[in-house]
């Protein structure tokens, strides 16, 4: 079958609610140009934050949100920020477009600032646009360390790819954040040796969920996607779901081949890990193996249950092996897609 995604992209993330980073750290600002440039060189998304010189919110954003060590470090590392003036006259360039502020008085707007808010202009407003440069998602308003993690991690672990924006942030927020929210402790995780050990005729297919410490929106579908009661149940009930951090130190033995860290690397990855996804690793990443430990596929980039339900189902019942995906997904019904 053809691969769910064919855009192989390697990120390291390193931080998470409970991880922000302690030392003193500021944002790396940036021109609109400086970005692009950089951009072209390193694809990374960028980070945009319109202002006005009169915005009080504008400054306390400054002052709270981009003032947190942990954010700055997080945004200087896998962003390009840029603090665009919305009133300013000084003209910029962006996609080979030239942007001009052609007003006269001290608050007439600039054309880049029209455009990129789509003619909504509130400040602060973030803009965050997508390493291609091809998506621009504008989120009016100050948002505080808090509310601009989750947006934070949606554009750099790439999550636009397969989850509504809205979604995820509801989401994150309750696996980080809601003391009252309880996940279901009902999934049985197995061993990688329980599952591979199972008898062939068991027809069970192996779930090998890839995850690592530094991986947010691996925390996330952990807690919320795998802590969903019915895809615990469905999961229990016709697969093996086996968790492998993609850093373990263990030994694994996989078709009687012995399988272990690449330590010597700077970024190390289990050569197990590697070998199931022939070398192409998105975290996080779930892969699909037989029952006799045969390589179906692998499927990167982070699901909610809603989405992944179909997944599942896709393959538990062999249609990946007469129909394509969108075939199968147009007309699935399920538990959690009624």
């Amino acid at each position: 079958m053809k691969a769910f995604y064919l855009t192989i992209i390697l990120i390291f993330t390193c931080w998470g609610s409970a991880l922000l980073a302690q030392e003193s750290a500021e944002v790396k600002w940036m021109t609109l140009e400086e970005a692009q440039k950089k951009n072209k060189e390193v694809p990374r998304p960028l980070l945009i934050d319109f202002y006005t010189d009169w915005c009080g919110w504008c400054k306390v954003m400054d002052k709270n949100t981009y003032g947190n060590p942990g954010i700055a470090q997080y945004i200087n590392t896998y962003f390009y920020p840029v603090k665009f003036d919305a009133e300013g006259f000084d003209s910029t360039t962006y996609k080979g477009a030239i942007y001009k502020n052609k007003g006269s008085g001290s608050r007439s707007p600039h054309e880049f600032a029209m455009k990129m808010l789509n003619g909504s202009l509130s400040y602060p407003t973030t803009v965050f646009v997508t390493s291609d440069l091809e998506i621009e998602v504008p989120v009016p308003g100050y948002l505080d360390a808090q509310k601009i993690e989750p947006f934070l991690v949606y554009f750099v672990e790439n999550l636009y790819k397969t989850e509504n924006i809205e979604a995820f942030i509801d989401t994150y927020q309750k696996a980080f954040y809601d003391t009252t929210y309880k996940p279901s402790d009902k999934l049985k995780w197995k061993t990688f040796a329980e599952a591979t050990n199972q008898k062939v005729e068991e027809g069970k297919k192996i779930l090998l969920f890839l995850t690592a410490q530094w991986c947010n929106s691996c925390k996330v579908m952990d807690k919320a996607t795998f802590g969903n009661e019915e895809i615990a149940k469905f999961l229990n009930e016709e697969f093996q779901a086996v968790k492998l951090d993609v850093n373990s130190m263990d030994t694994l033995y996989f078709q009687g081949q012995a399988f272990v860290n690449g330590k010597e690397q700077t970024n190390y990855f289990h050569q197990l890990a590697l070998a199931v996804t022939q070398n192409q690793i998105i975290m996080p990443s779930m892969v699909l193996l037989e029952p006799g430990g045969g390589l179906i596929t692998s499927v990167p980039y982070y699901f909610s249950a809603k989405n992944l339900e179909p997944v599942l189902h896709f393959f538990q019942t062999n249609a990946y092996k007469t129909k394509t995906w969108e075939e199968y997904r147009k007309d699935f019904k399920g538990k959690l897609n009624p």
